[in-house]
């Protein structure tokens, strides 16, 4: 083969040759540089001092080296630092997403102090300093480092919570808060919230769906405890705020209560002074553990375990019965068999009158009581309900009560329709309605009358002063 035309071969295989490599992770090793320790860097690559590789992180090109080992040497740096601030190892390919490409190409080649600036800060980006709860020797959930008037509320509300659940089992470990160092998306940002969530699972009142983040912590502190054995603080952890709890157990007097009931059985009725003690009470007895939760050695708050009480000794409560209101009225025969029906001022008097307006009666057959619209009125009496509505006599919204024994009471002018209906038995003082000026009536007032019936059905209006307490109603109620 003549010699010019092998030359021309050689060239064109030159020109076309282009040496194009990824590594995926944390970088690639060479066969004449290994990398440090721990670090995966895929295949060695044969060295070259005539190419560079770019250096890419999270998908952007931060720069060019063209040595390895200072990638290599500023890599095992950043995690070295990373390893020491987190307490545990760290790999630099958790956090970035790390490609290097070898390529020949004319560039300024980075040292090693700059690509280990450029890796810790991409690297720092993602943590910060902060507080991490503990139980045990778990991390169950970290705060701002701002939050640190917090980390006594949440320390206890932690032990609350896991005191609330008898399977966890609070004192297999302690609970405590030292500063720590995490990836910003770990760190609840409003410690606030993690106490109220830790109070509302204390209570089972917790809804899963308010807050993922809070419920995993929740979840975290689950598992902790479970696993956790003894209360052992991993080293190099030094704890800002400590939570140390005490169990006792101590005997409680259960007090009996007192109930009154209408009687149903001895035969009282509405009126009877005496009241009788059905059933006698006394006290009983309970034991009931309590737990104390320290900080350092002040007591902060003490739980009672409502679940572990165990009563040696029921309570019995005392039962006293009374009479009942009577729906039955006994005969009318002089003054205080009535009550006032309602309150205010005698504005007319039973017997002859002057009309003050036209269509007024000048015979009033009642007396007029008056004081502000919607004032309640009673029954003055015991009995049934035969008329309640509105009366087109001029009484507007009127009730008429039958006591059955030769004796009516009416109660007219109600400024709305009565709460009692016709048919039903009413005691006593019960409501049928308030003060008003349906009909013919001028201002607000109740009219009352009190109806004799003879033995052949007539009617007559009677005095009602006869058959009410002496003087003049209270004023108000």
């Amino acid at each position: 083969m003549p010699k010019r035309f092998l030359i021309s071969i050689l060239a064109l295989i030159a020109i076309n040759i282009l040496l194009v490599f990824t590594l995926v992770g944390c970088g690639a090793s060479r066969s004449s540089t290994k990398a440090p320790s721990g670090t995966d860097l895929g295949e060695t690559v044969v060295k070259d001092p005539s190419l560079f590789y770019e250096i890419w992180i999270d998908g952007k090109n931060c720069g060019d080296t063209s040595d390895l080992d200072f990638f290599f040497t500023a890599s095992g740096s950043v995690e070295s630092l990373m390893t020491e601030k987190l307490g545990h190892p760290y790999t630099i390919g958790s956090d970035l997403d790390i490609k290097l490409v070898a390529v020949r190409k004319e560039a300024s080649s980075l040292s090693a102090d700059a690509i280990y600036e450029t890796l810790l800060k991409r690297t720092t980006a993602k943590y910060d300093e902060c507080y991490a709860f503990y139980v045990g020797s778990e991390i169950v959930g970290y705060c701002p480092s701002g939050a640190e008037s917090m980390l006594e509320d949440i320390t206890v509300d932690i032990v609350n919570y896991l005191s609330s659940n008898t399977e966890l089992q609070a004192g297999r470990a302690n609970v405590y808060a030292a500063p720590s160092y995490a990836r910003k998306d770990d760190i609840i940002e409003n410690a606030q919230s993690v106490s109220d969530v830790l109070d509302k699972a204390a209570s089972g009142s917790l809804d899963k769906v308010d807050d993922e983040e809070l419920v995993g912590m929740i979840e975290s502190i689950d598992k902790a405890i479970t696993s956790a054995n003894g209360t052992t603080i991993p080293g190099g952890v030094t704890p800002v705020v400590t939570v140390t709890t005490v169990r006792r157990t101590e005997s409680e007097v259960i007090k009996y209560q007192k109930i009154r009931r209408p009687d149903t059985y001895y035969g009282f009725v509405y009126g009877d002074d005496e009241e009788f003690i059905h059933i006698k009470g006394s006290d009983g007895q309970c034991t009931v553990e309590y737990e104390d939760i320290y900080i350092g050695g002040e007591l902060v708050k003490t739980l009672r375990h409502d679940e572990t009480e165990v009563i040696t000794k029921a309570a019995i409560d005392e039962i006293t019965v009374y009479g009942t209101k009577s729906t039955h009225a006994s005969s009318f025969k002089s003054k205080g068999d009535l009550i006032w029906p309602t309150v205010g001022w005698i504005t007319s008097e039973y017997g002859k009158r002057e009309a003050e307006f036209d269509g007024m009666s000048t015979n009033h057959k009642g007396i007029d009581i008056s004081t502000s619209k919607r004032t309640a009125i009673v029954a003055a009496a015991p009995g049934k309900v035969i008329f309640a509505g509105w009366h087109s006599g001029g009484y507007g919204y009127c009730v008429i009560i039958d006591h059955e024994n030769g004796y009516k009471t009416l109660y007219a002018h109600m400024y709305a329709k009565p709460v009692v209906s016709v048919g039903e038995r009413v005691y006593q003082g019960e409501k049928l309605g308030g003060q008003g000026m349906t009909g013919s009536a001028n201002g607000v007032h109740l009219h009352f009358e009190v109806i004799k019936v003879a033995s052949n059905g007539d009617e007559s209006r009677i005095n009602p002063r006869n058959f009410l307490p002496k003087g003049n109603p209270a004023t108000k109620w």
